[in-house]
Parts: structure tokens; sequence; C-alpha cells
């Protein structure tokens, strides 16, 4: 009897099987993956994935920022000394004794310069605090007399009101109070102005001489002319030109005048 020769066929077919369930396991895998990754990408990548750094906007950033500087400058602001009222009346008023208009005091920035015909004495003093009514008050303060190398604690009291005011302080020297005086009404001379400062105030002098001479009126009652001190100051970037005069008056009154911006302005 002949025996049947067995095939290959059913091995074939195992591993044709084993082949395709292979093929479809992977099949399962990347459809699995594919849909993790459009669910993720739907998410916004918040199913335990890192999540990507976030970018603050530039106009946020530029809000942040000039939050800071305001704050900045508000610091600035409260910290800045407030002017004072009581000198700034004091600074832009004449004086003299009430029965003796020889008798005078000036003020000026942390001094006053006292003279009585033959006389000055300047004292220096350093406000501590201030009182202030909206028309008169007082500067509680410390003053180094002429001569003194001691400060003294004392008050200079501002009293009345515009046309009528009065100052006394027992730190005065010459007169321990004197009242407003009448602004002066004479013509005020400058001289000595030469180049290159004529240029640098574009050849304004006659406003350079109406400017001082309106100063000096509400300051200096008594000066009839200012002398130009040869000594200017030029600030390129700011476009500001400063120069200096002394003024005959019996105090010798030095003033700084500024030129920027096609105009003067004139500091005691």
């Amino acid at each position: 009897m002949r025996r049947r020769r067995r095939t290959g066929k059913p091995s074939n077919r195992k591993r044709i099987g084993a082949i395709a369930a292979l093929a479809a396991l992977a099949i399962v895998v990347a459809g699995s993956m594919a849909g993790a990754a459009v669910r993720g990408a739907q998410t916004g990548g918040s199913d335990g994935g890192a999540s990507s750094p976030v970018e603050q906007p530039a106009d946020s950033a530029a809000t942040s920022s000039e939050t800071a500087t305001s704050s900045e400058g508000a610091g600035e602001q409260e910290g800045r000394e407030p002017q004072s009222q009581a000198l700034s009346v004091l600074r832009s008023h004449t004086w003299q004794a009430r029965d003796d208009a020889s008798r005078t005091v000036q003020f000026r920035d942390g001094s006053f310069v006292e003279y009585d015909g033959g006389t000055t004495k300047v004292s220096a003093f350093e406000a501590d605090d201030e009182q202030w009514d909206g028309t008169a008050g007082s500067i509680a303060c410390r003053i180094t007399a002429d001569g003194s190398a001691q400060p003294i604690s004392s008050v200079i009291t501002l009293s009345g009101s515009e046309g009528s005011y009065r100052v006394s302080c027992d730190g005065f020297a010459l007169s321990k109070s004197y009242v407003q005086g009448s602004k002066g009404e004479g013509p005020v001379a400058v001289s000595g102005v030469t180049e290159p400062y004529t240029t640098l105030i574009d050849g304004k002098t006659p406003e350079l001489t109406s400017a001082i001479a309106s100063w000096c009126r509400g300051h200096a009652p008594t000066a009839t002319c200012a002398t130009f001190d040869g000594e200017v100051y030029v600030d390129v970037p700011a476009k500001r030109t400063t120069a200096t005069f002394t003024c005959d008056d019996a105090a010798a009154t030095v003033i700084s005048v500024v030129y920027s911006g096609d105009a003067f302005e004139v500091k005691g």
C-alpha cells in the first residue's frame, strides 16, 4: 500500500494566522496612539503631559513696567520736601525796619542778610518745621549768626497780610522785626556784558536788562546797577546758559541769570 505524504499546508496556515494576528495587533496599537494624540491636542496637553512655557504678552509686560515706574515716581514725590510757603513770601518781598528805612533784611535760600547803612550781617539758617495758615506763618529753625560757630534755635514769624506783612525773629542782629517795604521804582542798569556772553544769549541784552531790573525792584530795591562777573556756565545738552551778576546794593547781592528757551530767569 502506498502511504500518503503529509503536506506542510497546516503549518503554513498557522504561520499565516499568527502573522495576521500580529498585524491586527499593530493596527490596534497604532490606532490607540493616534487617538491619544488627538485627545492630547484637543485638551491642550493637560493629560499628564509636560506643559509648554507660557509667554507673557508684550502689552502685559509693558503695563507691569509702567506700574513699577509709577510706583517709584510716587515714592519720589512722597519723599520730596514741600516748598516753604513762608520762605517764598520772605524771599519775594523787601523788608525794612519800621522807624528806620536804612535797616533792611533780605532773605535767600538758607540765609538772610541784614544791613543798617554801614554794617552787614549774614546769618545762615536751617529750617526744621513750618506752620502756614494760607496768608501767614512761622519757620522753626536753627540760626548760625555771623561770626558764630554754634547754631541757636529760633523762630522766624511772618504775620499780617499782603501789603502789611511783618517779620520778626530773636535771631535778627540789627533789628528784632522788619516790615514789608515798597518795591523799587528806579531804573537798574546792567554793565560789563561782553562777548562771548552776548552771542550765547543771542544778542538779547535789552531783554537781559529788563529781567534783571524787574528782579531787583522786588528783591534788591536799592540796587541801581548789576555788573556782569564774567563767569558763564553753559549746559550744552540742556541748551541753557547761566551767568552771575553782582548788584550795587548795600548787601552786594549776587544773582544768577539763566537763559533757556529764548527767555531769562533771575535767581537770588
